[in-house]
């Protein structure tokens, strides 16, 4: 109190003590661009009364002076937080006077001064030893420097009183950081530190939200144009915040990005990355169509120079992961599937005989567990990376570290894994924290929970359903190294009897497609064309080919991978039918026998087959009813053609022509009586007959 008391004199209480220096004028340079004027924007009474004491406040004290200036922007009275000092009335709201100067810092020349990094700061404090620590804020500290006489009056602003223009240097030009900063370095000269930031590179920001959380990275690229990470940010929703909807968590993304790295940020221009488009409209939008959170957070932005530029959500996956990993507050709300304890247990088994074994049931101290977990190969490392910031000297080991990471916590030296089960609600209400178990105890834990009596000897997905909410292990990665081991057992046992493959001259084959139309999808396309015929051979495994249909060469050699055989599909066994004569699709027998059917079923006819075809005369079939006149076997007849088809009791029945029988013998058989290549055949014909019919129509 003694040093506030004697140096009274550099403490102000009110704009009637701000001091003002004119060490380094305020200048805005906007070069050869238009003025530009906006009119007022339309206020409450309340508002404008609180607008009216600040004019007059900033008048008395020559903060602004009336202007005639053909430049004008809007003023715009943001709310402050409730006021915490015992003289303010709670229920009286407090504003803060601001201008919108955005369609102004659009048009104004940037300017760089290097900012003095906090962490150059406090390092210098660590060495400073000093006795006594302090903090001193400047009392509208930008309201203390002078503008610049020649370019003050496009700071002119606009409302309900009339026009003014500031003397001083107001909030929410662009530049004002860099003035600022620049009065500072030169009134403290004597006293300036010894190493300052140099900006010579842009910087970047990637921003996202959740339902549970934000997350925002800072990066530049380096000279081959590389994007270089320089540091992960993020935090959980607090209670209000969880309310909002998603444009508006994904401005408090961007919003508290910008806080996080002001230190970077807030001396050149940088570029804002988001997977939420709107934030580019929000940004153009006028005070009159933003109000509340949003236009407390477009004036807080206005004094940086920034693009906002739209990113995909596939392509903005960093920040993603930033924002749904849980953070200290949701891990408090984390729910256990185990039994934490400074012991785990352990059990050993005791074979008595091949039909019952008995599970002794020990402990094995916390100690053991915690060892087990540093020297495991699976987690050894997001350990390392969780408690000492030590990455794996590969590259891709070291970015497979981090994004694990994520999805582990350590409590009390332990190492959990986090669970995320499907379910309704909130995802941070739904977290599982369980055990990660090392190699050395994955047996006891199975043989625990299957093999032993307590174990019940339960299924294969009961025992797994059972340990998944208690313990985890990387059973997928060992699960691919299993399978990558077999693939080589397969592929030496195949290379041991595979034959190569070979064509000679005048051999057709297929080619294999490689290249995709524009617009249409790999899986549309065919994947082989052709035919194509070698006409040259050229070693082992190469060849030169030629198109059947128009002899057209095809450039280059083409390696024996990429060609089929090809064979004619005329030469399918389907292909060859013979097709019916209207003679022989009439037949005096089959139509006797088909008025003696019910008319109201739907009947397929069937023509004549080839004589010659011996598929049909091998045919044997067992007849539904017994009739004597039959062949030496006395259950099986031969089937000469199958008539007709139709459904009876909602089952497929077949009108057979028996082989050395007459007509009045045909029968009804069930399909289970009828060899299956037999009614492929007769579906095939009656195909083949529907076209000829729908031909002959047309024609």
């Amino acid at each position: 109190m003694v040093m506030l008391g004697t140096n009274r004199d550099v403490f102000a209480m009110n704009l009637s003590e701000l001091g003002c220096t004119d060490l380094h004028p305020h200048r805005i340079e906007t070069g050869d661009a238009q003025p530009v004027r906006q009119r007022f924007y339309r206020q409450s009474p309340a508002v404008k009364g609180e607008a009216s004491k600040h004019v007059e406040e900033m008048l008395k004290y020559d903060i602004i002076e009336p202007s005639q200036s053909e430049w004008a922007s809007p003023i715009c009275l943001v709310q402050k937080k409730s006021p915490k000092s015992a003289s303010s009335t709670p229920n009286t709201p407090q504003y803060r006077f601001c201008v919108d100067f955005r369609l102004l810092n659009t048009l104004t020349t940037k300017k760089v001064h290097p900012i003095v990094q906090m962490d150059d700061i406090v390092d210098m404090l660590g060495e400073a030893k000093a006795k006594f620590y302090s903090t001193v804020d400047m009392f509208n500290g930008f309201h203390q420097i002078k503008l610049d006489p020649e370019t003050k009056h496009k700071t002119a602003f606009t409302c309900h009183e009339g026009v003014f223009e500031f003397n001083r240097l107001p909030f929410g030009l662009s530049n004002s950081p860099h003035t600022f900063q620049l009065v500072m370095s030169e009134a403290l000269t004597w006293y300036k530190l010894e190493k300052c930031t140099n900006f010579s590179k842009d910087f970047i920001l990637y921003t996202d939200a959740s339902q549970i959380a934000i997350g925002y990275i800072l990066g530049q690229k380096d000279h081959k144009g590389r994007e270089q990470v320089i540091a992960y940010g993020g935090r959980s929703l607090r209670g209000a915040e969880k309310n909002y909807c998603i444009r508006d968590l994904e401005y408090l993304a961007l919003v508290e990005g910008v806080k996080q790295y002001h230190v970077y940020l807030a001396s050149r221009k940088f570029r804002i990355y988001t997977d939420h488009e709107a934030l580019i409209h929000i940004q153009k939008l006028t005070k009159e169509k933003i109000t509340g959170r949003l236009a407390r957070w477009a004036m807080f932005l206005q004094s940086y120079d920034y693009e906002i530029i739209y990113k995909k959500g596939t392509a903005n996956g960093n920040a993603d992961a930033l924002s749904r990993r849980p953070y200290d507050t949701e891990i408090a709300t984390i729910t256990t599937a185990t039994v934490e304890s400074s012991t785990q247990t352990e059990a050993s088994f005791i074979e008595l005989d091949p039909y019952a074994s008995i599970c002794e049931i020990t402990t094995s101290p916390k100690e053991k567990v915690v060892n087990d977990q540093r020297t495991d190969e699976n987690f050894k490392d997001v350990i390392k990376y969780i408690l000492d910031k030590e990455l794996p000297d590969k590259t891709r080991q070291a970015r497979k570290t981090v994004i694990e990471s994520q999805d582990y916590i350590i409590d009390e030296d332990v190492l959990f894994h986090l669970y995320y089960p499907k379910g309704k609600g909130h995802r941070a209400d739904r977290i599982v924290k369980r055990l990660a178990v090392p190699l050395t105890l994955r047996d006891d834990i199975l043989k625990s929970y299957h093999d032993s009596l307590l174990g019940g000897h339960n299924g294969i997905e009961r025992t797994y359903h059972t340990i998944r909410y208690k313990y985890y292990w990387p059973a997928r990665a060992i699960a691919r190294e299993n399978a990558l081991e077999a693939q080589k057992k397969y592929k030496a046992q195949h290379d041991k009897r595979a034959r190569e493959i070979s064509y000679n001259i005048r051999d057709k084959v297929w080619l294999d497609t490689k290249k995709t139309e524009v617009g249409l999808s790999r899986k549309l396309c065919n994947k082989w064309q052709g035919p194509y015929y070698i006409t040259e051979v050229k070693g082992k495994s190469t060849y030169r080919l030629r198109r059947c249909s128009d002899d057209v060469p095809i450039k280059g050699l083409i390696n024996v991978n990429r060609l089929k055989k090809f064979y004619d599909p005329q030469d399918r066994p389907t292909n060859n039918v013979d097709v019916p004569t209207d003679d022989e699709m009439s037949d005096d027998d089959d139509n006797e026998e088909e008025n003696a059917e019910d008319d109201d079923e739907i009947v397929q006819t069937d023509t004549q087959p080839d004589s010659n075809d011996p598929t049909q005369n091998d045919t044997q079939v067992q007849r539904h009813t017994n009739d004597d006149r039959k062949n030496d076997d006395s259950d099986l007849y031969l089937v000469e053609r199958i008539v007709k088809a139709k459904r009876i009791n909602n089952k497929m029945h077949y009108y057979i022509k028996w082989l050395g029988f007459g007509s009045t013998s045909n029968s009804w058989e069930p399909e289970e009586n009828i060899p299956p290549e037999l009614r492929h055949e007769f579906k095939v014909r009656m195909d083949q007959t529907k076209r000829i019919k729908a031909r002959k129509t047309k024609r």
